[in-house]
């Protein structure tokens, strides 16, 4: 199955790549999602860390108390490391891919708009759902 049937079933896409115009649009939605969530999942545990830090730092504990409290802090700091290095990586990405698609968009439109100059000029009236059965039997 292609992409332009899969996509036209939810949305009328008007060409193969408007078709997938949209599901890049999906995805970079989708992507600003978590990246927004993994932010404010590492502003959390950056709290958390401050919270254990100022426990220890205002109590006095013995041995016992001193072992839970650095385990504590062992495992909030563990946690931070892998949100962090998530956070990185869909941030690094997400920055690739919206220069690249901000770029792609931009020729899209001036290749759409020239096409649909064409098309308008030889009084073409059919779309690519009329010719689709012919491209994709």
């Amino acid at each position: 199955m292609n992409l332009y049937k899969l996509v036209n079933h939810e949305v009328n896409a008007d060409s193969v790549a408007s078709a997938y115009v949209n599901v890049i649009d999906s995805i970079l939605e989708a992507m600003s999602d978590d990246y927004s969530d993994l932010k404010k999942a590492l502003s959390d545990i950056d709290k958390r860390v401050s919270e254990v830090c100022h426990q220890i730092e205002k109590s006095s504990f013995n041995v016992v108390q001193g072992y839970h409290l650095a385990k504590e802090l062992k495992d909030v700091l563990q946690k931070r490391r892998v949100i962090k290095g998530e956070y990185i990586k869909l941030a690094s990405f997400q920055s690739m891919m919206t220069l690249g698609v901000n770029s792609a968009r931009n020729r899209y439109d001036q290749k759409a708009e020239k096409v649909q100059e064409l098309r308008d000029s030889l009084n073409t009236l059919i779309g690519l759902s009329d010719v689709a059965e012919d491209i994709w039997k």
